[in-house]
C-alpha cells in the first residue's frame, strides 16, 4: 500500500502513544475493545475483530492488531473517505482527521462544515473544502473549540463518559504537526 506524505505525517501524530497507542478494553467505552484507536464496533459489529480493508469481513483480532494494521485501517476506512488532501491548512487536516478517529468521520466533517458555513451532510466535497480554505477567520481555533464543546456536551449527556473528558480535551491541544 502506498500512502501520501500528508497521510503519513497525520497518522504519525494520531498513533503517538499518548494519543491512540495500544490496547484497551474498558467496559465503559461504548466502542468496546480498542487497539491503536480502532474499536471493536467501528466496523458495525461487536466481534472482537477489526475489518482493516473495509470489505465488511473481519481481518484480525483487535488484541492482535499491529501499528501497521491500524495505519492500513485508518487509511482505508477513514482517510480515503474523509477526502482531506485538498485542505491547505495541514493542522486543520490533522484536527479534522483526529476528531474523525475519535468521534467518527461524519461527526468530524459536520463540525468543519458548520464552521465553514457549508451544508452539513457529513461528506467532504469540493464546496466544503473551498469554504474551509478561504475561511476568513481562524478556522483551526474554532474547530478545536468545537471539538471541546462536543466532548463537554457528550460528558453531560452520557455520564459514564465523564471519566474521559479531561483526556479528550487534552488531546485536542496536544496533537499537532509542528
Amino acid at each position: 500500500m502506498s500512502y501520501s506524505p500528508l497521510y503519513l505525517k497525520v497518522i504519525a501524530q494520531v498513533l503517538r502513544p499518548d494519543i491512540e497507542g495500544g490496547y484497551s478494553n474498558d467496559p465503559d467505552d461504548s466502542g468496546g475493545e480498542t487497539n491503536y484507536g480502532i474499536s471493536d464496533t467501528s466496523d458495525g459489529q461487536r466481534d472482537h475483530m477489526a475489518d482493516l480493508d473495509g470489505d465488511g469481513r473481519p481481518d484480525v483480532a483487535i488484541i492482535n492488531m499491529t501499528r501497521d494494521d491500524a495505519v492500513l485501517a485508518f487509511h482505508t476506512r477513514y482517510w480515503k473517505k474523509m477526502k482531506l488532501e485538498e485542505i491547505t491548512d495541514q493542522e486543520a487536516v490533522l484536527q479534522i482527521f483526529d476528531f474523525g478517529v475519535n468521534a467518527g468521520p461524519g461527526t468530524a466533517i459536520k463540525l468543519a462544515q458548520k464552521i465553514a458555513g457549508a451544508t452539513r451532510d457529513g461528506a467532504m466535497g469540493p464546496v466544503t473544502t473551498a469554504l474551509i480554505n478561504k475561511y476568513p477567520g481562524n478556522f483551526l481555533a474554532q474547530y478545536k473549540q468545537g471539538r471541546k464543546d462536543f466532548y463537554m456536551d457528550l460528558a453531560v449527556r452520557i455520564p459514564k463518559n465523564r471519566k474521559y473528558l479531561l483526556g479528550w480535551l487534552a488531546r485536542v491541544d496536544k496533537i499537532h504537526l509542528t
